[in-house]
Parts: C-alpha cells; structure tokens; sequence
C-alpha cells in the first residue's frame, strides 16, 4: 500500500478470486472467495475482510467518496475477530477522522473450517437503508515487511441500466412496397451522460433491410432518446412473421476521484475501477404480407374516406328538417 505497486508475495488467504453479492434493502449479504482456505488464527500483524461504501454515490462526500468502512478484523495476539462499522468524515471538515459505530465480537458463522471464502453481512439500517449506493470490496494483510491488499472494481447497487424498446412492437410490411418507419425507445438510469452503440440482428432473416441512420445514440443521465429505424421488405420475402432483434450498448464510465488526505486505502482503491459495460436488447415483430390486390387498394381507400363520408352524411341528415323548413317559409312570404 505505500508504493501502490502490484505484488504477488502477499497471503494468499486474502486473496479475492471473485465476489458475490445480495441485498434486499434491508441487509447487504456479500461473499468473498478466496484463493486459500480462511486462515481462522493468522499468523500476521493483521488481517481484514471488508467493504467501502459509498453510501449517497457522490464523489464529492465522505474520503474519496467513502463514507463507511465495515469490516471483520483480526488481532493476532488472540487470536479473535472483531465486526467493525466505522462512519468516516468528510475530509473538508475537519480532516480525516472516523467514528466508529459498531465494534463487537465476530469469532463465528463467516466462515467454515477449510473453505475458501469469508461472508460479510451488513444490516443497512445503520446506513439510513441508502437506495443508491456503490461498493467495493477489499481483504488486507499487514505485517512487519508489508501492508497489502487486494480489492475488486466499485460495484453500483442496483446496477446502472439502459432500457430499450420500439414503437410499435409491431410492424406490418409489404413485400416491395417500400419501407416503413419503427422507431427506437432507449431510457437511461446510469445518472451520468453516456453514448448508447444501437445494432441489429439479421440472422435468419432475407430480404428483410433496417437500416439504423443513427447508431451512436446520446442520451441523458436520466430520461429517453429517439432513433429512426427504416425497414423494408424485399419483392423475394416470403409472407410471414419475423423477429428482429435490437441491441443496445454503452460504457458506464469510471468517476475520477482526487487523491485525499489521510487514508492510504482509499486514496489507493479510489481511481483503480474500470469502466462497465452495458447492454440490453429488445425485438420487433415484422409481418410481412403479399402485395395488395387492387380489390384490397379500393376497399382500403373506402374504409380510410367512409369514416368522413358517414360523419358528413350525419350532419346532413341531422340539418336537413330545418333546411326543408327554412325553405318552405321563404316560399310562403313569397307567395
């Protein structure tokens, strides 16, 4: 942790292979696996299991976005564990201090004898049940020659999504008889401005064209944006349903943290996340049909002009008493 350089040397019981997660807004379930078996008594200066939070997601509150350190300590003269939920100050007011909110004795139930994994449970009322919030999670091993750790990228609780539809989610094409218009529906909750690549998957279907004029989609933080897709069906398509599907996919960007004062493992964890990746699809059903008929033309120009015919027709028939009488009166002053 003092040169921030990668190493291999460190203990490989706080080495974190992968991560699992689960929260019901109520509690925050976490699983670290590790690369050896849980070391119940370690022979180290000290070793934790633990998980940063950044409980409002802001970059701009708590140390480097951290606002809580809760974690599962050991003293290595004892040999004993400990849970530990520490609030952390923002650096501003201040400077770097930490109150801590819960210390008590956790010798038992995360972990099992020989197993290579260490669970984390957190009752999130402590941190006033956040409905936005990101998390990472670390493990630490200090002694006499070093401090290392070892951590996973920031993970954002729920995670960010794009959304994707089409209007219609019906289409209805005639063979050679031009395109038609769908349009492309895609609904952010990344909360930041980000660019969504839009595609399409053809496989399986000829002589059916989309064509996307608009593939790099901006769209805001949060809300829609539009893109037109045109669809034509070719004279050699055959007369049936096809699925076609559109993709959607953006980068959720990585937040640039400034290095602060006063905490060596959030200065270290803040910057070192990567970029995630978005995506989502959706389908358009197209129903191709047989040219019309030149019956099928007249009967559909009737049914789209005798909606207005009837409507005329019922004013007529609705004046025409009062026309016949204002008639017949003008005819008798005549006389």
């Amino acid at each position: 942790m003092k040169s921030h350089e990668p190493s291999n040397k460190g203990d490989p019981s706080a080495y974190i292979i992968a991560a699992n997660y689960f929260s019901d807004g109520q509690i925050l379930n976490a699983t670290l696996w590790l690369l050896s078996p849980f070391d119940e008594k370690p022979t180290s200066t000290q070793k934790s299991y633990g998980i940063l939070i950044d409980a409002d997601d802001n970059n701009n509150t708590g140390v480097s976005g951290i606002d809580y350190n809760f974690q599962i300590i050991s003293n290595d003269k004892a040999h004993t564990w400990r849970k530990v939920l520490e609030k952390w100050s923002p650096v501003p007011f201040g400077g770097f201090s930490t109150m801590t909110l819960t210390n008590q004795s956790m010798n038992t139930g995360f972990f099992e004898k020989g197993k290579g994994f260490v669970s984390l449970s957190l009752n999130l009322s402590s941190l006033f049940y956040p409905h936005k919030y990101k998390v990472l999670f670390y493990a630490e091993s200090k002694n006499k020659k070093a401090d290392l750790v070892d951590f996973t990228n920031w993970v954002h609780i729920p995670p960010p999504q794009i959304k994707i539809s089409t209007n219609p989610r019906v289409l209805d094409l005639y063979r050679g008889e031009g395109q038609k218009d769908a349009e492309i529906l895609v609904d952010s909750t990344t909360g930041v401005e980000s660019a969504v690549r839009l595609s399409t998957s053809q496989s399986g279907i000829k002589d059916i064209m989309p064509n996307l004029y608009t593939r790099t989609l901006p769209i805001p933080s949060y809300g829609t944006a539009a893109a037109s897709l045109k669809i034509n069906a070719s004279q050699n398509a055959s007369a049936k349903p096809y699925t076609l599907f559109i993709f959607a996919n953006s980068i959720f960007p990585k937040q640039n943290i400034k290095n602060s004062q006063g905490s060596t493992l959030a200065n270290l964890v803040a910057n070192n996340s990567s970029d995630e990746p978005i995506s989502n699809h959706t389908s358009l059903v197209l129903n191709v049909h047989d040219p019309p008929s030149i019956l099928d033309r007249i009967n559909d120009f009737w049914s789209k002009i005798g909606s207005p015919i009837s409507f005329l027709y019922g004013i007529l028939a609705g004046i025409s008493p009062w026309i016949y009488k204002s008639i017949r009166n003008y005819s008798k002053k005549k006389r």
